[in-house]
């Protein structure tokens, strides 16, 4: 059975974003991650849709969504489509990954046991570890329940559960340094002194306290130092995060400058050589038209000697 502080375990699963996801690619974020029976049901488009509706401040609060479900990627496709939703959907077909979460079991389906998808929502924290559990899930309300836990304001039914264990652990010491009382009772024999038995009464409460105190302080600083150790490591995370963040954003924009250079250079290119092109068209066509214009000009000047010769030879003719 899965626990708050347990490593999450890890899947692999076919999504709407086209590709494969696993829990190392949200290595370093918050993940919000639903177990819901079937797309376009009247419950699950409910939850969906507030998710949704609340993205934003989720997005704020530095997690990522991730619905899951039996249902086909094409299904899913259509189910995210008809209700704008911003987030992806992950297809679990054999139930595998909803068994490692605890969210496939006999649950109770209209008064009738039946064995499916038990509505569940599961926080994994940016080292990859549980860090609470909502199951089963109502769905009215759910998306605040989730947002108040992200923003430290409430804790998830599991983690108060986690909590509450190690409380009772004080209770049978106090029982112990109370039961003095009756071996003392004895004591009231002589009539003239009670009060000095309720004092010996008493002093077992004392010792008692004593002893509970240090244990107190024990645990208390034992939690302390596990908190700290878990927001050190948090805080460290959220640091390299970050800083791969700025890296890979450099990277992103050394390459867009160099594409978009490239791109000016293949238009610059594209453009000389148009110019190039006309250029060369406008001297081919003046050296075409001087050629043939002078060709004709050294025939027009050939035949007009002729034709005259002929005229003239015509016109004497008549005369004679």
């Amino acid at each position: 059975m899965l626990r708050i502080g347990d490593p999450a375990p890890s899947f692999r699963l076919a999504s709407t974003s086209g590709r494969e996801v696993s829990l190392e690619d949200f290595r370093g974020h918050k993940i919000v991650r639903y177990f819901y029976p079937k797309d376009e049901t009247s419950g699950c488009t409910k939850e969906a849709c507030d998710f949704r509706d609340n993205m934003h401040r989720l997005s704020d609060a530095g997690a990522v969504v991730l619905g899951v479900s039996p249902d086909s990627i094409d299904s899913h496709h259509g189910f995210r489509a008809n209700h704008d939703l911003p987030f992806d959907l992950l297809s679990d077909p054999d139930h595998e990954v909803a068994k490692d979460y605890g969210a496939y079991g006999e649950k109770i389906s209209y008064g009738t046991p039946t064995l499916g998808i038990i509505r569940s929502t599961i926080v994994i924290d940016e080292l990859g570890y549980v860090d609470a559990i909502w199951s089963p899930v109502t769905v009215d309300g759910h998306a605040e329940q989730v947002i108040d836990f992200l923003y430290g304001r409430t804790s998830s039914p599991g983690e108060a559960a986690m909590d509450s264990t190690p409380r009772k652990s004080p209770a049978p010491a106090a029982k112990k340094a109370t039961s003095p009382k009756k071996t003392a009772a004895p004591k009231k024999a002589p009539a003239a002194k009670p009060a000095p038995a309720s004092k010996q009464g008493a002093s077992p409460k004392k010792s008692a306290s004593a002893g509970a105190k240090p244990a107190a302080k024990k645990s208390v600083a034992g939690g302390a130092k596990a908190g700290s150790k878990k927001k050190a490591a948090k805080k460290a995370v959220k640091k390299a995060a970050r800083k791969a963040t700025k890296t890979a954003a450099r990277k992103a924009a050394t390459k867009t400058s160099k594409e978009a250079a490239k791109m000016m250079a293949k238009k610059a290119g594209k453009k000389a050589a148009k110019k190039a092109t006309k250029k060369a068209t406008k001297k081919t066509a003046k050296k075409a038209t001087k050629k043939v214009t002078k060709k004709a000009a050294k025939k027009a000047a050939k035949k007009a000697p002729k034709k005259a010769a002929k005229k003239t030879a015509k016109k004497a003719t008549k005369k004679a």
